[in-house]
């Protein structure tokens, strides 16, 4: 009975030493290597998991900001390109106004040569004009014009004979009067006096009006 119970306690103790091993690992000491091993490496292997997607990403970030940089210097090149070509176009504008100012030039010179060229001909042609422009005739005096112009068309003045102009100043002297002479083939008419044929050109004058 002692070692019956003794055994037991024995066996007690071993399988309390199995529950303490089972307790503290659930396996026995060789059966209890294996999953600490692999905890290990699944350890290791996530560390080194994280450890590459880290790298991953760091390449990835570093490729990205090569490509942005890439972009960036791709953008600055075409705008350098664009600003260049409009600086070009710009350039040659200038120069074709340069020229169309040049020959702007060219033409006002030439225009004012012409303009000169006409104002002194026709000075020259002017001075001709009045070098061979013939002299007017002189006015002739009122009291020497014939009094006809005055008079309407159709009327005519009679004017005293010389005989009548001569005697005209002694129209005050007294004299004896003219007696008809008959002529043969005419009527017999009396010669007008000295005063009658004074006043004969303004009677005549007055009788067409």
């Amino acid at each position: 009975m002692g070692r019956g119970e003794g055994a037991p306690v024995d066996g007690g103790s071993a399988s309390d030493g199995e529950e303490g091993d089972s307790v503290d690992g659930g396996l026995p000491l060789m059966g209890r290597r294996g999953p600490v091993d692999g905890g290990k490496k699944w350890a290791a292997s996530a560390v080194d998991m994280n450890r590459a997607a880290a790298t991953a990403l760091g390449a990835a970030a570093v490729r990205a900001k090569l490509a942005v940089d890439q972009e960036e210097r791709e953008i600055r090149r075409l705008v350098m390109l664009a600003v260049e070509n409009q600086l070009k176009k710009l350039e040659a504008k200038v120069r074709q106004f340069e020229e169309l100012e040049d020959v702007l030039d060219r033409e006002r010179e030439h225009i004012e040569r012409v303009w000169q060229q006409l104002f002194a001909e026709r000075v020259q042609f002017q001075a001709a004009q009045l070098a061979v422009k013939p002299v007017p005739p002189a006015a002739v005096p009122a009291a020497q014009q014939t009094p006809q112009a005055a008079l309407p068309h159709g009327a005519h003045v009679a004017f005293p004979l010389a005989a009548e102009r001569v005697q005209s100043p002694l129209a005050g002297a007294p004299q004896a009067p003219a007696q008809a002479q008959p002529v043969l083939g005419t009527s017999m008419m009396p010669v007008p006096s000295t005063s009658m044929a004074a006043t004969g050109p303004t009677m005549a004058s007055a009788a067409p009006q």
